[in-house]
């Protein structure tokens, strides 16, 4: 017998097959056939094979440039990326993930600061909750890695020792227009990987299904 839900096809050994195999076994533990014994613990894959989607990189409009004002960040929600526009107190432009580590804090209420490096200043976004500093030239972060609040920071930093930092995007100016290069197959490729067949909710956060 076979059940299709969703590109899946789920198979029920049939009672010929059973019965052919029990035309030659050996015995096996506790005195179950190891013909049927096989049969018994056997199973079928519920997942299917997700389609290997490759990385296809594009310009994306992010804005005229007038529309971003100094001293200010712009939330983008791009082909599944959250991403942040940051336009510096100097006026300069760039664009990172829009969620702190280690637990996804939006970044875009976030204070722009400025820290002094070994080759200069060094622009910073830095995260509302924890005070974690991350560079807007390449996302590492800068200085003390979860330095508050008191308490839940020393928590934090023993559960998540090795600071980590966020994505980064290269920008350009065109025709008036602040354009970031994306993988724009990255929402695809993510939903790629859910489950199809009888175990699948399917659920998007559009309350869309699959």
């Amino acid at each position: 017998m076979a059940f299709i839900a969703g590109g899946s096809v789920l198979l029920r050994p049939s009672a010929s097959a059973a019965v052919q195999k029990r035309t030659s076994f050996t015995s096996g533990s506790f005195g179950v056939p190891k013909a049927v014994h096989a049969a018994s613990v056997s199973t079928v894959s519920m997942k299917a094979e997700a389609p290997q989607i490759a990385s296809e990189f594009a310009w994306v409009n992010m804005g005229a440039v007038a529309e971003f004002q100094p001293d200010n960040t712009y939330p983008r929600l791009v082909e599944g990326l959250d991403l942040v526009v940051v336009c510096t107190p100097d006026g300069d432009l760039y664009c990172t993930g829009n969620k702190g580590t280690p637990t996804s804090v939006p970044l875009d209420s976030g204070k722009l600061v400025n820290v002094e490096g070994e080759v200069g200043e060094i622009p910073c976004i830095q995260c509302p909750q924890y005070g974690t500093r991350y560079s807007l030239l390449d996302g590492n972060v800068v200085g003390p890695w979860i330095p508050s609040p008191p308490l839940v920071s020393n928590i934090l930093r023993f559960l998540f020792p090795e600071p980590s930092g966020i994505p980064t995007y290269p920008g350009r100016i065109e025709n008036g227009s602040y354009e970031v290069l994306i993988d724009v197959n990255t929402r695809e490729r993510f939903e790629s990987e859910y489950w199809f067949g009888l175990l699948d909710a399917k659920g998007k956060s559009t309350g869309e299904y699959y």
